[in-house]
């Protein structure tokens, strides 16, 4: 069979940044991938894409940038879930010949994958069923006598064993009713596995933005010395606690380390940032006040794309502190600056980066060790040059532009024919 003109309905998270410009709304700094990847694959004559994803009052249709757009309404009993009538219009009028489903944790995607009957790809981003068990992050609140410690450790229990059962159970379905599975790691290739052993698994990594491919690389010179960088506080298994713990560790020693963590602040404005004021942020900055530290950490805001590869390009060292993880695209982003990294050992990263070549690794919760491998990049110039053109060689080859497209437009072939 010879494949000619096919139409591929994506449904994915946020709305993407053409569409977010079209409607006066501010672009999401999240998910630059997506945007990219479709922005690549809309330049194929013989591929028409429909993108799907949640934000409208009722169902509505645009069509920008040669993409067809479709936003469809939450349900107003799961704000991550639709209508099946919303489902089965949009299916009606596009008339896809594969859906692509983004990532496996929300329900909405889960009415798409049971009501086509078609071919059906999955991407795996992370997997809720699996990370669950690491979202209490290892933090030790249980010898406390501090209320706001045990409120917190009780919100998380909430959340890891109430909240996140609904988006779970939905994962579960997705998965298993799917014939294709799309993934990036070794990680993720396990896990695809002992969920649906029957599914065909497809490698296809990721594209970045483009800031991270025209940026000026990483030169040892020009860093502000003993400076670090993160890109994830909010909750506890990003594990920025436990670099707090380094942190305090290497200020023995350089009384001048700064960390720099990217992302939402963690201040409290009101009783409606009630995370803030109960959550993890909250408890890491009592950790900070703690462990006298007020003056070695800022947090910088939501930080574009731009402003992101600058904070890279300055910083002495990235440190990625995930209890687990799957492919971080953060991590992609700096190993292609080629700031020297440090990274937890878990979960997919291993399929990123070649220990003591490309990246230095640690245990997850061990702060010892990942405050010794900061202080060897610190300690040893010769040895952050290597990092950072190993590092940048390396991501040159996962994240190729090129080679992704071709990968992932071989993927929908193959399904297809």
């Amino acid at each position: 069979m010879t494949l000619k003109k096919f139409k591929i309905l994506w449904i994915v998270n946020q709305i993407q940044p053409d569409l977010s410009t079209h409607l006066g709304l501010s672009p999401s700094v999240f998910g630059g991938w997506v945007h990219e990847t479709i922005n690549s694959l809309k330049q194929e004559g013989d591929l028409e894409l429909g993108i799907v994803c949640l934000g409208e009052k009722t169902l509505a249709e645009y069509r920008v940038s040669e993409v067809t757009y479709f936003l469809i309404p939450q349900n107003p009993k799961d704000k991550r879930d639709c209508l099946q009538a919303d489902v089965e219009e949009v299916l009606h009028r596009f008339q896809p010949d594969l859906i692509h489903i983004e990532g496996s944790e929300m329900a909405f995607k889960w009415r798409f994958l049971k009501y086509y009957k078609g071919s059906k790809l999955v991407s795996i981003q992370g997997l809720i069923s699996v990370i669950n068990k690491y979202e209490m992050g290892q933090v030790d609140t249980l010898n406390t006598n501090y209320i706001k410690d045990v409120i917190f450790t009780l919100l998380n229990f909430i959340n890891k064993n109430i909240i996140l059962k609904r988006r779970i159970n939905a994962e579960l379905k997705i998965i298993a009713n799917t014939n294709y599975i799309l993934g990036r790691t070794i990680w993720d290739k396990s896990h695809a596995f002992a969920l649906n052993p029957q599914a065909q698994y497809f490698h296809c990594p990721r594209t970045l933005r483009p800031a991270f491919y025209e940026a000026e690389k990483w030169k040892l010179e020009k860093t502000q010395p003993y400076t670090l960088f993160m890109g994830n506080a909010q909750i506890a298994r990003k594990g920025a606690h436990f670099v707090i713990e380094a942190l305090s560790i290497l200020k023995k020693k350089y009384p001048n380390i700064t960390l720099h963590i990217a992302g939402e602040k963690p201040y409290a404005k009101s009783f409606k940032d009630w995370k803030k004021i109960w959550g993890y942020p909250a408890y890491l900055l009592r950790l900070i006040k703690k462990l006298n530290l007020e003056d070695h950490v800022s947090f910088t805001g939501l930080l574009n794309q731009t402003e992101m590869a600058s904070y890279l390009q300055k910083s002495h060292v990235y440190v990625l502190p995930s209890i687990i993880e799957n492919s971080p695209n953060t991590l992609g982003e700096a190993m292609m600056i080629g700031t020297p990294c440090v990274v937890s050992y878990n979960g997919g990263i291993q399929s990123m980066a070649d220990n003591e070549t490309e990246a230095l690794y640690y245990r997850s919760n061990d702060a010892a060790m990942l405050a010794y491998q900061i202080h060897r990049i610190f300690n040893q110039p010769e040895l952050a040059k290597q990092l950072s053109l190993a590092g940048q060689q390396k991501a040159n080859l996962t994240h190729d532009r090129e080679g992704n497209k071709a990968l992932l437009l071989h993927c929908y072939r193959q399904i297809l024919e």
